[in-house]
């Protein structure tokens, strides 16, 4: 079965909702569209597909051979910037209804960047810096949650 939602024949919601739930039920919760990402709230805890191990596989240039995964986004942005010789702006655009795990992935999504950004600096002062500036932006994610309300004690998920 595809990653990628453009090669549903025929593209209907019906054929694409059933991909879809195929995915999940596979333990896919990334699929991809184009070259947007659909993540799928999986109802229960997977800290293993957020590991410094799976940072490390997406962060060696080979994001595109793996599957669809929020850290593949963030390394195209990363890549996108440092390809360039003149700085270039990049966003990513993490939307849903609330609930939907918006906070969860902005925060792995920094903490991927940050993490895969200190690899890139050899000197030792460099990478106390990293490190001052990762711990500033994984400390900025309560204003994140007080600005859009989405910490959640419990939210009662209905799964397919």
């Amino acid at each position: 079965m595809s990653h990628d939602l453009t090669s549903v024949s025929p593209l209907t919601e019906e054929q694409v909702l059933s991909a879809l739930q195929a995915r999940y039920e596979q333990g896919d919760i990334y699929t991809t569209a184009g070259f947007t990402l659909i993540a799928m709230n999986p109802c229960r805890s997977i800290p293993e597909i957020y590991s410094d191990d799976r940072i490390s596989s997406y962060s060696e240039d080979k994001y595109d051979e793996l599957p669809p995964h929020i850290f593949a986004v963030a390394e195209k942005a990363l890549g996108n910037m440092n390809r360039n010789l003149q700085p270039v702006n990049q966003s990513i655009v993490v939307s849903g209804e609330s609930g939907a795990g918006k906070t969860w992935t902005a925060r792995n999504l920094m903490r991927y960047l940050t993490a895969t950004t200190s690899k890139l600096s050899k000197r030792r002062e460099s990478l106390a810096l990293v490190s001052s500036i990762e711990q500033q932006v994984l400390d900025s994610n309560p204003i994140l949650e007080a600005f859009g309300k989405t910490h959640f004690q419990h939210v009662n998920y209905q799964c397919w």
